[in-house]
């Protein structure tokens, strides 16, 4: 089942929501959802697909990869900038790269229609820091005494 997924979602480069692989997938009866939901969670481990704003699924295309400067927001997601322009990078495929860090990511499937030259639909996976930005970090440091 889980190739079928993979096969779905390597067909469907917009992205599709839970319901509509369930649907294609043609799992109707009680238990089918809570199945689905458990083999998406071992693709999700094995880094073979990606949610995109907890709706959206996406195959993880692993061939090709870009080196760029780290943005981070106040939220947990952050951008790579690159020649193209900017890469969605999820929280959790933050890695450990800090503001202006030259990493390396990993582009997920091609979210963007190869007409389209929209860059706001690019998405990633830093996989590599490459080099720090060396600046300051800023941060609170908080001293707690066990008794």
């Amino acid at each position: 089942m889980k190739n079928e997924i993979e096969k779905l979602l390597k067909e469907n480069t917009n992205g599709i929501s839970f319901k509509q692989l369930k649907n294609q997938l043609n799992l109707n009866k009680q238990n089918d959802g809570y199945k689905l939901n458990q083999w998406l969670n071992e693709l999700i481990k094995e880094e073979k697909i990606f949610y995109r704003k907890k709706t959206e699924l996406y195959y993880i295309k692993d061939q090709k990869s870009v080196i760029g400067t780290f943005r981070t927001t106040f939220k947990d997601f952050g951008f790579v900038e690159d020649e193209e322009g900017s890469i969605f990078i999820p929280a959790r495929f933050v890695l450990n790269a800090l503001e202006g860090d030259t990493v390396k990511v990993v582009l997920f499937s091609d979210l963007n229609n190869p007409k389209k030259t929209d860059d706001n639909r690019r998405a990633g996976k830093i996989v590599r820091v490459i080099k720090r930005n060396g600046g300051n970090i800023v941060g609170r440091i908080k001293k707690k005494t066990i008794s």
